[in-house]
């Protein structure tokens, strides 16, 4: 299964989540939710991966 190479990312300062968010769809890929409240601050690093 390959990985998406790109996406959306929502803050939800509300409710103290982070979602991962298909771009087509917007569907919630994936949650973040073990959060201080109001998340402000956020870093995004790519994932590098050995070639085969």
């Amino acid at each position: 299964m390959s990985q998406p190479t790109h996406g959306l990312l929502a803050v939800d300062k509300q409710g103290n989540r982070v979602l991962f968010l298909n771009p087509e769809t917007f569907a919630v890929e994936h949650e973040l939710n073990a959060l201080p409240p109001r998340p402000h601050e956020k870093s995004i690093f790519a994932a590098k991966t050995a070639r085969r």
